[in-house]
């Protein structure tokens, strides 16, 4: 016979490193565990739909836990935030403020993008380094987050937002460089 419990199925919850599990990040940073009492939990957000949506139940699940959490991304999503229970803090930068026109082609993108990380540390990071945080996320095409949990020596937590697609998207994407 089988000895102690049948093991519990994996929920969502088991695929993110929540602050509550005590567990210890690679790159020899603080065990989440060993924070101090309070924190700040900044998230660096691509104001997006198909980035920002995505990453609103992980913010409900750390607010509900106790997390103190400042979310950067645009005007367009504050509403958003605050009902998943972060503090809305919008980007100074003006792509970052205002994507509603996108470029057509993915180079352009991607030197706006790149263009923004020199642009969102300059106008952003004093005031983040204000704050105490022992960790931070940010949305995977938002490398400024990457670059502030470094420049600060917290650990980062990636979000990688994917979706489902057919042939008609990749002609989509096809057609415009991606």
């Amino acid at each position: 016979g089988r000895e102690g419990p049948a093991p519990a199925a994996p929920s969502v919850h088991h695929l993110w490193v929540l602050p509550s599990v005590g567990v210890s990040l690679e790159g020899g940073h603080q065990t989440l565990a060993q924070r101090p009492l309070h924190t700040v939990h900044f998230v660096f957000g691509l104001p997006l739909h198909g980035h920002a949506n995505p990453s609103l139940p992980l913010v409900r699940e750390l607010a509900d836990r106790g997390e103190e959490m400042v979310y950067y991304s645009s005007d367009a999503f504050a509403e958003k935030i605050k009902s998943a229970g972060a503090r809305p803090k919008t980007y100074r930068n003006a792509f970052l403020r205002d994507m509603e026109s996108l470029p057509d082609r993915m180079e352009e993108l991607s030197f706006l993008l790149l263009s923004a990380v020199q642009d969102v540390l300059e106008r952003e990071l004093s005031e983040i380094r204000a704050e105490s945080t022992a960790y931070l996320s940010h949305d995977s095409v938002a490398p400024w987050g990457k670059c502030i949990s470094e420049i600060l020596g917290v650990p980062a937590i990636t979000s990688v937002p994917t979706f489902a697609f057919n042939r008609h998207v990749l002609a989509f994407g096809l057609g415009r460089g991606v």
